[in-house]
Parts: structure tokens; sequence; C-alpha cells
């Protein structure tokens, strides 16, 4: 599966960039004569608001690219309101790209994580590139973070459930959410939560 329903259309995962500035790929990317550039917002600092710069395949159809520097990546993501099939040509470009980091290797990134804020990062990432169905190697990886003694791993873990939208860590997250000793956790957990009902991703 390339893309899933969302509201208001579908998208694809995110394909991360093997850099963390890797804007130059996605340009070469999209010299194609159709990708055209219809957006782009630089980084502010101040507001904490990463680059993002979109590009128009057909009228319903982008590409979308965003650095998150908090988490050390840069990834692209196509959505369509045109339906599923219309995202293939787009999707199938990232699938095979050379610049793009593999599902293989964000687990290996987790496996060779040392110290707590390259955990974290790594955790997050692998949330961030997951693939759009459950990867039972991530699951396990992400539900250890999720039980971590530390609140910084707690934070990467559910960031990483946020960006996946796994429904498979809901009864996870719903006991931070009730439990964890860290307001801040408590409070993005119990948030986690809403953003799964609003895309009714139910209990898996």
């Amino acid at each position: 599966m390339n893309v899933i329903k969302r509201p208001g259309g579908h998208r694809s995962r995110r394909y991360i960039f093997r850099k963390q500035n890797s804007l130059p790929v996605m340009e070469l990317i999209t010299e194609w004569p159709s990708w055209d550039q219809v957006a782009y917002r630089p980084a502010d600092a101040e507001r904490g608001t990463p680059l993002q710069a979109t590009w128009e395949i057909l009228p319903g159809l982008t590409v979308t690219y965003i650095e998150e520097d908090t988490i050390r990546s840069s990834f692209a993501m196509v959505t369509s309101r045109l339906g599923p099939e219309t995202a293939g040509m787009a999707v199938a470009v990232f699938e095979v790209h050379p610049e793009v980091v593999t599902v293989d290797e964000l687990i290996a990134e987790l496996d060779s994580a040392r110290g707590t804020n390259d955990e974290a990062v790594a955790v997050a990432r692998a949330g961030l590139g997951a693939p759009l169905e459950p990867d039972e190697r991530l699951v396990q990886r992400i539900s250890s973070s999720l039980r971590s003694a530390d609140d910084v791993i707690r934070e990467g873990a559910l960031w990483a459930v946020s960006y996946s939208e796994w429904p498979i860590f809901r009864k996870a997250v719903r006991q931070l959410a009730e439990s964890d000793p860290n307001t801040f956790i408590k409070e993005f957990a119990a948030g986690v939560l809403d953003a799964f009902d609003r895309f009714g991703l139910e209990d898996s």
C-alpha cells in the first residue's frame, strides 16, 4: 500500500532524506516539467516553524518537503485529493530514490543510538519515516521507548506514535495520558489520542 486515506484525501508515508537539508535533492527531483512549485516558507526559529516547500504535480496532487530541525530530519510526503491511484507516480519516485532512508536503516539507527538525546531522536525519526502499515520491528522498539524511565525518550516515542498514526499504540499512549508522572508527557499523550480520534483510528 503506497497511500492511506485521511481526512480530505490520501497521503503517502513520509520519506526521510539522508541529509537534514535536502532541498537541493528535492529541487532536482521536481525538475520534471509537470512539477510546479506553488509554495515556499522559510524556517522561522522565533515562531518555531520549519522550512516547507510544496510542488503541484496535478491540481489536487502535491508533494510537500519539510525540514524538522529538532529531530535532524527532512522529508517529503505526497498528498492527493484525486484518489489513491493518482499518487502512484510521485510515490514511486521516492520509494526507489537513493537519498531516501529505508525502514531497515531507521531500525539500525535505533539499535545503534547511544545517549538519551540520540535515542529520542532515533525513535522519533523511526516514527516519522514509518511505513503505512505497522512493522513489528518498529512496534517493539517504539513500545519499549514508551515505557522508558527517561522523560526525553518517552517524549521521542510519543512523537514517533503521532507520526506513524498506528492505532496499535493506543493502549500504551492511554496509560501515559492517565498516569505519567510528567505533566507535559501526560498532556502530549492526551493530544495524540485526540488526534487518533479525529482521524478515526480505532484500537488495534
